[in-house]
């Protein structure tokens, strides 16, 4: 398997922008599919909502009325049925639209996978990008690397240690991208794979190991937004491209320099991995695994607790065909631009772009149709100043997109 990435660092490429961003409303014409989570709170499991008859908010864009076991879909045994209880009120993260409730997934008992196919099956399209958001938020017990069930009587003369190392976190909890390709298969996830050492936000998938991010997963007390975008390229040679954003600044254009993991040319022997045929999401929390304690009974409170169960709030799932449509403002904050090394921003005049670098620097402007393929459009170097650039040529040339990108002094 080869494979390149890349995370978040302090860079060369400054600013992204597109004219005429602007906040969607819930219902933007590219959001596939939307879930508030918008049905009656602690009284029934998510999976078993459609028991009381179709719910009156069973949000959008789904094949099922409501939410089943991932098991009903892809067959399996353990189904939990009493794992993801509704609770009452949103998630709530700076300047992104919610409604109705939320979901608390938990492993007590077995793991929770509920899972809802999307009412038409992504193809992904060489050329096309899918867009998938939610927030969440990871709670419950951490493991106690102190405990005796890390011992191993069978050699009592060695002194064991927790296996784990700064993850107190160790049973795994993710939202799951399901893909069907003559077989139902679990082609990337967000969140945290089971029995790693680190406690970080991370996407991994079939054919590929976790790339985390320096994001808190199980150690962070606040809700998260997660924003993933597959640009789906096709053909056997040709690898899908992956981002993910963790929290992510709403209001402000994407911006694809900012994101905090980058996946391209990711091969699995030969073959591409590619992420077509997008058929359900499933956010998974993975249950106990504990070794009998002095009672000598199975399943009971005297239980030595290797990895606790994991529990996950979960809320505001989208699906859509651009960062907006998955990432909607509220209007209710007014966003700065991040600060960069350089600077771009347009102007009341739709073709003229300010780019701002410090005294010295050397600056190129850029040009693209897609934000794929860009082409050096003029260079220049920054005075410390606002320099204003008429780009109508540019643009009438095909190009949509501007960005600015330092090449050092």
């Amino acid at each position: 398997m080869n494979w390149s990435r890349f995370t978040r660092t302090a860079g060369t490429v400054a600013a992204l922008a597109c004219a005429g961003v602007a906040a969607h409303a819930q219902q933007d014409p590219n959001l596939i599919a939307y879930e508030g989570f918008d049905y009656t709170p602690d009284f029934l499991d998510l999976t078993q909502v459609g028991l009381l008859g179709a719910p009156a908010n069973p949000g959008t864009g789904w094949r099922q009325t409501t939410w089943v076991p991932r098991q009903n879909i892809t067959g399996g045994s353990n189904a939990n049925t009493a794992g993801a209880p509704v609770k009452t009120g949103s998630l709530s993260y700076p300047g992104l639209v919610t409604s109705g409730n939320h979901v608390h997934l938990t492993g007590e008992t077995l793991s929770s996978e509920p899972a809802r196919s999307l009412a038409t099956t992504i193809t992904g399209e060489a050329g096309t990008s899918t867009y998938i958001s939610f927030l969440a938020q990871r709670v419950g017990e951490p493991a106690d690397p102190s405990s005796i069930a890390y011992d191993d009587e069978n050699t009592p003369d060695v002194v064991e240690t927790y296996p784990y190392g700064d993850n107190l976190y160790p049973r795994g909890a993710s939202v799951r991208i399901y893909t069907n390709k003559g077989g139902y298969g679990e082609a990337l996830a967000a969140g945290a794979f089971s029995n790693r050492e680190v406690d970080r936000w991370s996407v991994y998938g079939s054919g590929f190991q976790p790339i985390f991010t320096d994001i808190p997963f199980g150690a962070s007390e606040d809700v998260s937004l997660i924003v993933i975008r597959i640009d789906h390229v096709g053909g056997q040679a040709d690898p899908d491209r992956v981002y993910m954003w963790t929290n992510p600044t709403v209001g402000l254009p994407e911006n694809i320099l900012t994101a905090d993991i980058v996946i391209e040319g990711l091969m699995d022997g030969e073959n591409a991995i590619d992420f077509s045929q997008i058929e359900f999401i499933s956010p998974f929390v993975g249950n106990r695994s504990a070794k009998v304690g002095p009672d000598g009974l199975p399943n009971t409170a005297d239980d030595l607790i290797l990895r606790p169960h994991a529990e996950l709030l979960f809320d505001e799932l989208r699906v859509g065909k651009t960062y907006a449509s998955v990432v909607p403002h509220d209007g209710s904050t007014n966003p700065e631009p991040e600060p960069s090394p350089v600077m771009l921003r347009f102007t009341d005049d739709p073709n003229v772009v300010e780019v701002l670098a410090a005294t010295g620097e050397s600056v190129q402007l850029e040009g693209s149709a897609n934000m794929v393929n860009w082409t050096s459009l003029e260079s220049f170097a920054g005075t410390g100043e606002w320099k204003q650039i008429n780009v109508s040529a540019y643009a009438s040339g095909g190009n949509n997109f501007f960005r600015a990108v330092s090449v050092g002094q």
